[in-house]
C-alpha cells in the first residue's frame, strides 16, 4: 500500500511538471498572459454557494470547480505518466463537483471534461466522465471521442437504463462549455447548434443521451461595476436554459452558473451556484491534516 501511494504522489508530480515543459514546444501559439496562468503548476480552485433543483425543490449545498492543464494520452485516453510522446497533448481538465442534501440522503455528483488547449472550435474534447452517487446507488457515464463521433459506455442501477454502449455525433457538448470559454471564448459563437446537453441533467431528469437543437447567446453586463459576459445555451424542445457568466477580462473566471428547467414533477426550477473563494495552488501537495485551514477557507460558512 505505501508502494502505491508513492507510486501515485511520484506520478502526479511528474505530469503537473511536464505539462509545462510539453506546453513549451508550442508556447507561440497562444498568448504568453494564457501561459503564465495555467502553466505553472498550479490549479485553479473555485468554491460556490450551490441551490440545486431535485425532486420540486431547492437544495442547498456547494460546488467545486477545478481547473489544471495536464498531459493527455490520446491513444490511451487517459492522463500520461510522463508528459512525453507523439500521443501526447495538452489538457485543460475540468473536474465539476457538487455535494447537496435531499432530506435525510446526500448526493455526489462529479464531471470531468478533457479539453485539448489547441482548441479551435466546439465539440473537439477528448473526453467527458460522469458520476452521480446517493443512497439509492451510483450511475456511470464515460464519452471519449473518436472521429466525429463519442463512443459511449454507459451504466446505471436502474433496470430501464443498465449498461449500454452507442455513439453519439461529436457536436458541442454542454460539459465542454466552460472550459472552451476559458481556453478562447471567441471560440463560442452565437446561433443555432447541435449540443450534448450536460451529462449530470440527462442522468437527474432520465433524458435520452443524444444532440439537441439549442440557441447559443451571449451578452455583456455589468455588475458592481465589473465588466461580465454571459454565455447562454437555450433547449426548446427541453425547455432547458444553461448560463454561465465570465469576466470579460483574462482569465475569463467564471463568476456564477445557472440552469433553467422543468423538473421531474414540470414544475419550473431554477440551479444556480455562485462564486465563494477562489485560489490557484497545487493542492496535490497539500494533504497534511494542517492543510485542513485551505478547505476551511473554501468552504466554511457554506
Amino acid at each position: 500500500m505505501k508502494y502505491l501511494l508513492t507510486t501515485c504522489i511520484l506520478a502526479c508530480l511528474i505530469s503537473c511538471k511536464n505539462s509545462t515543459s510539453l506546453e513549451a514546444q508550442s508556447k507561440m501559439e497562444r498568448s504568453a498572459e494564457f501561459d503564465d496562468y495555467w502553466f505553472k503548476s498550479k490549479a485553479e480552485i473555485t468554491s460556490y454557494t450551490l441551490e440545486q433543483s431535485r425532486y420540486g425543490e431547492i437544495h442547498k449545498g456547494q460546488a467545486t470547480l477545478i481547473f489544471v492543464t495536464e498531459p493527455f494520452n490520446t491513444a490511451k485516453n487517459v492522463k500520461s505518466d510522463n508528459g512525453i510522446g507523439n500521443n501526447v497533448q495538452s489538457v485543460l481538465k475540468l473536474n465539476h463537483v457538487r455535494k447537496f442534501n435531499t432530506g435525510i440522503y446526500p448526493y455526489s455528483i462529479m464531471t470531468s471534461t478533457f479539453t485539448p488547449v489547441s482548441q479551435t472550435g466546439m465539440g473537439q474534447t477528448f473526453k467527458i466522465t460522469n458520476s452521480v452517487q446517493e443512497w439509492c446507488g451510483q450511475v456511470y457515464s464515460q464519452m471519449v471521442k473518436k472521429g466525429n463521433q463519442y463512443d459511449v459506455n454507459s451504466y446505471s442501477y436502474f433496470e430501464s437504463e443498465g449498461d449500454s454502449r452507442f455513439q453519439v455525433k461529436s457536436t458541442l457538448n454542454e460539459d465542454e462549455f466552460m472550459s472552451l470559454i476559458r481556453i478562447n471564448p471567441a471560440i463560442i459563437k452565437e446561433g443555432e447548434y447541435d449540443v450534448l446537453p450536460a451529462s449530470h441533467y440527462i442522468r437527474l431528469l432520465h433524458k435520452k443521451m443524444k444532440p439537441y437543437k439549442a440557441n447559443i447567446t451571449i451578452s455583456e453586463i455589468v455588475e458592481d461595476g465589473v465588466e461580465l459576459v454571459s454565455y447562454s445555451i437555450f433547449y426548446p424542445s427541453l425547455k432547458r436554459k444553461f448560463t454561465v457568466v465570465t469576466t470579460k477580462s483574462f482569465p475569463f473566471s467564471i463568476e456564477e452558473w445557472s440552469e433553467e428547467y422543468n423538473a421531474l414533477n414540470g414544475k419550473p426550477m431554477v440551479t444556480r451556484a455562485v462564486k465563494a473563494e477562489r485560489m490557484l495552488i497545487d493542492y496535490w501537495n497539500k494533504n497534511k491534516n494542517s492543510d485542513s485551514i485551505l478547505h476551511a477557507k473554501l468552504f466554511d460558512g457554506m
